[in-house]
């Protein structure tokens, strides 16, 4: 930590693949006691975070600034707040009286490599879905997976649109209309929007899987849902548009390799558990989607 411009300095780790370095300024949307989300001009949002399963391609991770001056981040980062503009310069991130300076930092990537999922097999799908129905959260689409627990009104439509997806044939084995679940349900990321970037990471587990394996896979039609971003949040168009273009949050990279990892139920919970953490639904809302598109191909594959 040192001075630039009057301002204390801290040197970020990891920053997304994402954040380019042309100059802009925005605005902090929202804070939290390990996350900053800033509105960037161009209308997805630059999050400063502390640790490690928080990180995406638009991510900057800058552990030392959540503890700065020896404060506790759970009692508020106080001059910090909705609104508080922020500038940055190519290098650094300037707020208030701070400088988050990624000149130095990792180029985090998040993206899946074959490695990462050397140990899948499709038969785990009936794993992961006996993990939802033990450890997800309601309030979301865990009702998609548990029908007698969680009946609301975000799940009977989202219900609708999987009766009404147009899922081809084996000479064209493409998934057609999960743009309609865009913006679908509460939160800072819609449910919809959760659901559609575990269905596009397991469409990435099965491709990697694929190569391995020269088996067949159903697609997902990638072009009506970009043309369709901006009817979902600011929150769910950060997540999606670098999910369509095979880059994930940290926490669904922990979740890939988990599921490929895992070869007894114990093991499988323990890493949907650890998943569903993630947001207030959104990890069960994202791991439902993946659930439904490993037991759409493992269908395909019987």
């Amino acid at each position: 930590m040192s001075s630039y411009t009057g301002k204390q300095i801290f040197k970020a780790t990891d920053v997304g693949y994402f954040v380019k370095a042309n100059p802009w300024s925005g605005d902090v949307l929202s804070v939290y006691a390990s996350v900053i989300n800033i509105l960037h001009p161009e209308g997805h949002l630059v999050s400063l975070v502390m640790k490690e399963p928080q990180m995406t391609v638009f991510g900057i991770k800058v552990a030392s600034f959540f503890h700065r001056n020896g404060k506790d981040p759970r009692k508020g980062l106080g001059d910090i707040r909705p609104g508080t503009l922020v500038r940055f310069d190519g290098k650094r991130l300037l707020v208030t009286d701070y400088c988050c300076d990624i000149s130095d930092a990792r180029l985090w990537k998040g993206e899946l490599s074959l490695t990462d999922i050397k140990d899948f097999d499709l038969r785990k799908a009936a794993l992961l879905r006996k993990s939802l129905l033990a450890e997800g959260r309601k309030g979301g689409f865990l009702g998609l997976v548990h029908h007698e627990d969680d009946d609301n009104m975000f799940v009977r439509k989202a219900r609708e649109l999987l009766d009404g997806l147009s899922v081809g044939s084996d000479s064209l084995p493409l998934v057609r209309g999960l743009s309609r679940f865009l913006g679908l349900g509460v939160g800072f990321t819609p449910s919809g929007d959760d659901f559609i970037s575990g269905a596009l990471l397991a469409e990435r587990i099965l491709s990697l899987f694929s190569t391995r394996n020269k088996k067949g896979l159903f697609h997902i039609e990638r072009e009506e849902i970009m043309k369709n971003l901006e009817k979902t949040s600011y929150a769910g168009k950060t997540l999606l548009s670098p999910a369509l273009q095979g880059h994930f949050p940290a926490y669904l990279l922990d979740l890939s390799r988990g599921l490929a990892r895992a070869s007894h139920l114990y093991e499988m919970i323990d890493v949907v558990r650890r998943a569903v953490s993630h947001g207030e639904t959104s990890g069960t809302d994202a791991t439902v989607g993946l659930s439904w598109y490993l037991e759409l191909n493992s269908t395909h594959a019987a």
